[in-house]
């Protein structure tokens, strides 16, 4: 199996690189910047099949070109940017075009590349502040009050879309 992680130098995509290698998997582990050799050394069990690519989810070309070479069996999407408030005020555009149009630029060229499974890494800031919020069902409304969790929403939304249109699990 091989597999194509975003973010992988993050703390999710890390954790999904190590697991995946440990698990025999040939990993391609996409970043934006090189990781550091500590990260390296844990996502990467001695004896693993892990890749390190420099690049950028909002580059849509380049993520096209990515899948098409490498033609994963699986993209485990975890490409994210947390803001502070202040610097969601200072780049909100940013904030956007990683969260959302990294999403749709990924989804697309999975589509493309007939990549049969994509697994997309949300986050509970869709329901509000983790203090304000009870326990989570099915049923909890969505209350996302920062533009990281419009992104996240609009990017569960686009799954579904790429789900519908593209026959892409």
């Amino acid at each position: 199996m091989k597999a194509l992680v975003t973010g992988a130098a993050g703390f999710v995509g890390v954790n999904l690189v190590h697991r995946f290698a440990a698990g025999g998997a040939t990993v391609v582990a996409l970043v934006r910047r090189a990781p550091d050799p500590v990260t390296q050394q844990f996502a990467a069990p001695p004896g693993s099949d892990v890749g390190w690519v420099l690049g950028d989810v909002t580059e849509r070309p380049a993520m096209m070109e990515l899948l098409e070479r490498e033609r994963p069996d699986v993209v485990l999407h975890a490409a994210a940017i947390t803001f502070t408030e202040e610097q969601e005020r200072a780049e909100p555009a940013a904030v956007f075009d990683v969260n959302a149009g990294g999403t749709l630029n990924l989804l697309e060229a999975a589509r493309r590349a007939r990549t049969p499974r994509f697994v997309y890494v949300s986050t509970g800031g869709l329901y509000g502040p983790a203090a304000a919020r009870p326990a989570l069902s099915e049923e909890t409304p969505l209350q996302a009050n920062t533009l990281y969790g419009v992104a996240k929403i609009a990017s569960e939304h686009l799954c579904l879309n790429y789900l519908r249109i593209a026959d892409l699990d």
